[in-house]
């Protein structure tokens, strides 16, 4: 079942985007996990930036195996159908390789948009390892 979408989902989605380009990162408050929240937010108005908080509350807790991560975020959006990476639609929420480290993100279409250490990054969509459609 898809969370219901504002009408101008696309506009707020990509103001999010936007937002998270002038915030610095942050282990706590401004990191993958939070921003795939935040842009869920702005998308449908589901609140998840607490449940999503946690995920990466520092260094330590943000660098686990990819499998471990994928479970945790599921059970944050049970709600949510997981699918394939090649079936992830605009807006919907992916796991994503970057490096040697595995990020949160949204799918903008072909790339995903995730905040890493260095502000907002863009990836290629082949570079998903799963999804989550919103």
């Amino acid at each position: 079942e898809l969370m219901p979408r504002f009408e101008d989902w696309p506009t707020r989605l990509n103001a999010a985007i936007d937002a998270a380009r002038a915030r610095p990162f942050d282990w706590e408050r401004h990191n993958c996990a939070t921003f795939a929240a935040d842009c869920v937010e702005a998308i449908t108005g589901v609140a998840l930036h607490a449940r999503f908080a946690g995920l990466h509350a520092d260094m330590r807790t943000a660098v686990r195996n990819s499998e471990q991560l994928e479970n945790e975020v599921a059970i944050v959006l049970s709600d949510c159908a997981r699918v394939l990476p090649g079936y992830a639609q605009r807006g919907d929420v992916v796991l994503v390789r970057n490096g040697g480290r595995v990020l949160l993100g949204i799918c903008c279409g072909v790339s995903v948009a995730a905040v890493g250490e260095k502000g907002v990054e863009f990836m290629v969509m082949r570079e998903a390892l799963c999804a989550w459609r919103v």
